[in-house]
């Protein structure tokens, strides 16, 4: 089931995302039809029909289904763990004129919106308001193995009487720039010190912020250095030193882009070589949960590195112009803007997206 069906998809940012048990992706030639392929026990597999998705964001397999944002800046979310992050049956879409259409069992409380970004964490949401206030949702507990435990650690609760201009969530903690003065403000777990920004930056203006599971990377806009907070077990919390372009925050690792230069740079834990990209020139990077990927910048091909178990590193030929990872599996738009996936399929079809228009 790593052999999708034919047809052209939408090559920008977002137009393929894969999750570790489903891939969604956005027709292309103006049709705009959001599609899904892979495990579709849980509704993951029904998209709403409106509106018009621009913006696709897969969570891990316990975080928020599916969740893009349409056309008219509504949030749309699906899959076992939507809007609710719970573990009922539940589908939830917000419609243009305010309306809600459910499907299933809802948890929690539906977002009002509109919203131009949603971010995903493991047990709860977060949306970027069109008026740069966050709204967010989740669940407050869950079931691990019989036994129900507290998910609720104020991740959902953000602060109030602020705007931002960008979000990111970890684990159980939710991060996000202040729009006024670009300050980092966090909220949620805090065990690891993942929510308490360092004083030394705490009045520092940021550029991004890319919280990961239990640490928070963020690109310092004076001088674009890079900076870390929160869990140091494999020193995901210690950045190299240099000016970023770009950077990402995985389970206990982070890959950036360094400014004017194409060579990927990651920390952190290097289990199965995860963090040793090649020595190569490339213009986009996505990185699993051991593994990572890479678009290279002079052709366009694909190169991979880490764990190669379910063949995720080992990426097929051709020209990209988009690739998305997680856990083991990745997806990528090639040139002629249809999608190919390969790595891990756990049996629900989750690499065989359907044609697209």
């Amino acid at each position: 089931k790593t052999n999708p069906p034919g047809g052209q998809f939408v090559t920008s940012l977002g137009g393929i995302s894969a999750g570790q048990h489903h891939t969604c992706g956005v027709t292309a030639f103006g049709v705009g039809e959001f599609v899904c392929w892979g495990d579709g026990g849980s509704g993951q597999l029904s998209p709403p029909t409106p509106p018009i998705p621009s913006q696709i964001w897969l969570g891990e397999p316990s975080q928020a289904g599916s969740i893009f944002v349409g056309d008219s800046d509504t949030v749309s979310a699906f899959g076992p763990h939507a809007v609710s992050a719970g573990d009922n049956l539940d589908f939830h879409i917000k419609l243009p004129d305010g309306t809600v259409f459910v499907i299933g069992q809802p948890i929690g409380t539906l977002p009002s919106g509109p919203f131009s970004q949603v971010e995903t964490g493991v047990f709860h949401s977060c949306g970027l308001n069109v008026n740069l206030t966050v709204e967010c949702w989740g669940a407050k507990e869950a079931t691990f193995d019989g036994s129900t435990v507290t998910t609720d650690f104020g991740q959902t609760t953000p602060p109030v009487g602020v705007t931002f201009s960008q979000l990111s969530l970890g684990e159980l903690h939710s991060c996000g720039i202040l729009s006024a003065s670009g300050i980092v403000n966090c909220w949620g777990a805090d065990f690891h010190g993942q929510s308490d920004v360092p004083q030394s930056v705490a009045s520092a203006a940021f550029s991004q912020i890319s919280a990961g599971a239990r640490f928070t990377c963020g690109i310092l806009a004076s001088d674009a250095s890079v900076v870390c907070w929160g869990s140091n077990t494999n020193g995901q919390s210690t950045p190299p030193l240099g000016a970023f372009d770009r950077i990402d925050s995985g389970f206990n690792h982070a890959c950036g882009l360094r400014v004017g230069q194409t060579q990927v740079v990651c920390w952190g834990s290097d289990t199965s070589g995860g963090s040793t990209p090649p020595a190569l020139g490339f213009a986009q990077v996505a990185v699993g949960a051991a593994h990572g990927c890479g678009i290279l910048a002079v052709g366009s091909s694909l190169a991979c590195w880490g764990l190669d178990t379910f063949g995720q590193a080992t990426p097929p030929s051709g020209v990209f112009s988009q690739i998305s990872a997680n856990a083991g599996l990745n997806c990528a738009v090639r040139s002629d803007q249809s999608v190919v996936c390969w790595g891990r399929d756990t049996g629900f079809g989750q690499t065989s997206p359907p044609a697209g228009a």
